[in-house]
Parts: C-alpha cells; sequence; structure tokens
C-alpha cells in the first residue's frame, strides 16, 4: 500500500462496514502512519499531536539501568499458528528488540480461539515487562466484547506498549479459479447462496469482518471457513478445499508473485504496491474499507518506566533500515503509535467494533 510510509505525523485509517441496503457505514479510528519516503499520505492527521518520545524521559532511562535483568528473556506472544501476518511482524522485531535490551526475546505461538487462548494467558501474566504479546485490532475486541465468548479478560486487562504495523485486507482466490474478478465472485454467490467458501484466519477476526463487510455490501451469504493463521487459510486456498480467503494482504504476497494466487480486491481507499493492478473494492463498486493494525502489549500494571523502555525500543526498531527492507519485502507496512496513542486508539476501536460483533456472529 503506497501511501503507508515511516513518518511521525499520522494519518487517517478509515475502517467501513457497509450494511445492506442504506444502512450507514461504520468508520474507525485512525492509526498513526510511519514513513519511509514522502507521499501523499503525509498528509497531516485530523486530530493528534506530534508523538512524544517517551524514553527520553529521565525515569525511562533510569530505569532501563535496571531493567531488564541480564540473562532473563522477554516472551512476545503471537496469538496466532506460524506463518500469519502476526507472526512474520513479530520474529522480524523480536531480534532488533533483542540488540538493543541486550536480553533474549524468544517469539511463542499460542494460538486457538481466534486469539482468546493468547490473549487470557497474556492478561494473567505477571506484569514485569517479561511478558508481551502481539495484538490484533480489531481482532481482539471481538473477543471480550461478545459475551457468548465468556472472555476472562477485558480491555482492562492490558496494557498498551506500541502499535507497530498495519495492512489492508484481501479477497484472493486461486490463480486458476474461474472468478477472474470481485464481481465474478459476488455473482457466483448470488447464484449459489451459503454455497461459496471463504477461508479466514480465524472467527470475528479482521478478515472475517472484512468478508462479512463485503457480504454485506454485495447483498449475498458466503460460507465461512475459520482457520488459527493466515498461513494455513490461504493452503487452504491452494488445496482447493474453498473458493477464496479473506487474509491480511501479506498473507498470499509469495504466492501471488509465484502465480499461484489471484487477489481481486483490497479492502482500502488506495491500491497496494504489492499488488499492482489490483483495485480496491470501492473501486469495483463496493465500499469496504478493513485495516488490520498489529501492536505490542502486556499485562495491565507493567511498570510505566518498564513500557517506556519498551515502547522505546519498538520506536528505535522501526527506524532501522534494516527493518524497514525486511517489513517492506514481507508485503507489511510500519506503522507508530507510543502506548497512550496506541492505548487511546484501541479504547476507541472497542466502540467501533460493538454493532459488528452481532454481524459477525451470523456466521
Amino acid at each position: 500500500m503506497k501511501r503507508i510510509s515511516i513518518s511521525l505525523v499520522f494519518v487517517s485509517i478509515a475502517v467501513v462496514l457497509l450494511i445492506a441496503g442504506c444502512a450507514p457505514a461504520a468508520t474507525a479510528p485512525t492509526p498513526t502512519k510511519a514513513a519511509a519516503a514522502p507521499t501523499k499520505a503525509a498528509e497531516p492527521a485530523k486530530t493528534s499531536a506530534e508523538p512524544t518520545k517517551a524514553a527520553a524521559q529521565p525515569s525511562a532511562q533510569a530505569k532501563k539501568a535496571e531493567w531488564p535483568t541480564k540473562g532473563q528473556p522477554i516472551i512476545l506472544t503471537v496469538p496466532f499458528a506460524a506463518g500469519g501476518a502476526s507472526d512474520i511482524a513479530a520474529r522480524l522485531l523480536a531480534p532488533l528488540m533483542e540488540k538493543e535490551l541486550q536480553v533474549p526475546v524468544e517469539v511463542a505461538n499460542k494460538a486457538g480461539a481466534a486469539t482468546q487462548v493468547a490473549s487470557a494467558e497474556l492478561a494473567k501474566a505477571k506484569p514485569d515487562g517479561y511478558n508481551l504479546g502481539i495484538v490484533s485490532i480489531p481482532t481482539i475486541m471481538t473477543t471480550y466484547l461478545d459475551p457468548e465468548r465468556k472472555a476472562t479478560y477485558s480491555r482492562k486487562d492490558f496494557q498498551p506498549v506500541a502499535l507497530y504495523t498495519s495492512e489492508p485486507i484481501t479477497i484472493a482466490v486461486k490463480s486458476d479459479s474461474p472468478y477472474k474478478t470481485l464481481n465474478d465472485l459476488v455473482n457466483a454467490a448470488k447464484a449459489n447462496p451459503g454455497k461459496i467458501g471463504i477461508a479466514t484466519p480465524g472467527l470475528m477476526g479482521s478478515p472475517h469482518l472484512g468478508a462479512l463487510a463485503l457480504q454485506r455490501a454485495a447483498g449475498v451469504d458466503f460460507a465461512y471457513v475459520h482457520f488459527d493463521a493466515g498461513g494455513q487459510a490461504v493452503t487452504a486456498l491452494l488445496g482447493g478445499h474453498v473458493d477464496a480467503v479473506s487474509a491480511s494482504a501479506s498473507n498470499f504476497l509469495s504466492n501471488f508473485k509465484a502465480g499461484t494466487v489471484r487477489p481481486l480486491g483490497v479492502m482500502d481507499t488506495e491500491e497496494s504496491k504489492f499488488y499492482p493492478g489490483v483495485k480496491t473494492m470501492e473501486a469495483q463498486g463496493f465500499k469496504v474499507v478493513v485495516i488490520a493494525t498489529y501492536g505490542i502489549a502486556a499485562p495491565a500494571g507493567t511498570p510505566k518506566e518498564v513500557v517506556d523502555v519498551l515502547n522505546s525500543t519498538i520506536k528505535k526498531a522501526m527506524e532501522t533500515d534494516e527493518l524497514k527492507s525486511k517489513i517492506d519485502t514481507a508485503g507489511l507496512a510500519l506503522s507508530y503509535m507510543d502506548s497512550t496513542q496506541y492505548g487511546n486508539y484501541w479504547s476507541e476501536m472497542d466502540d467501533w467494533a460493538k454493532p459488528l460483533i452481532e454481524l459477525a456472529k451470523q456466521k
């Protein structure tokens, strides 16, 4: 997505869910984008000021001398199986955090219940800075805002550390699929209600919500098959077990380059630089914009001084040419918010997600 770059100014990400008929669209709050080169995405943000450099504060510097303890590893938990976008993002960031903090940073995959298993474990972990987790928004809030999920945690059980990266949700089919365009897929669903299968990385995750948004915008009924990670969903597509996949754009970038997958539409306001020639859904007549964001969180109660050190470490890693290059190769985009900004964004997204939960539960 060519407008996302590394910058300390904000951009708005509109997340629009068009309800069937003339119902108004839902719009999400805006995460900060970080940029590598000047583009039109570098326009001033509407609401927030320049992020503060928390790590430069004396309290954070003083604490850094005490924390982390040499030799004690930091565990960074990914709530999905290996191979998905959040897993890739974590494994690219971990070695740079390790280099800066001079302690091991170990990535652990704990998939299950659409991120609920890992989220529950993170919420009850010791708040000492050694227990961190990747948070996928809007996926995580659908676990604790849905009473039927009986989650043992809520928003208050997490301490946001920093927003790290983001990407649009994308619908794709196999390259030899009879569906050449998004309208082909939609028309097939109209002719065969409930028969066109779409794989997703998890129930109520961002890709599921994106597919539901398209379903409502198009007035069709898809069938859904949920997996524990984007890589598994793409594998199901390649194996011919489903007709299409809804996943983060990076999940099938290598397949796209290999010619085995054909993206049909990007849920963004602009075409992605990673998929040249693939139109946005809005350009194809379906006003659907859904962006997945991945950030770092700790258990509530983690000392501010430790959070400041972690935030500074993540921000410093994001400024390196090494990470910029690898993130770009992975098909992801760097996005930055400090702990306060990320916390505010998370809370606002709670309000945005609430009306979508009943929609997701229908499928």
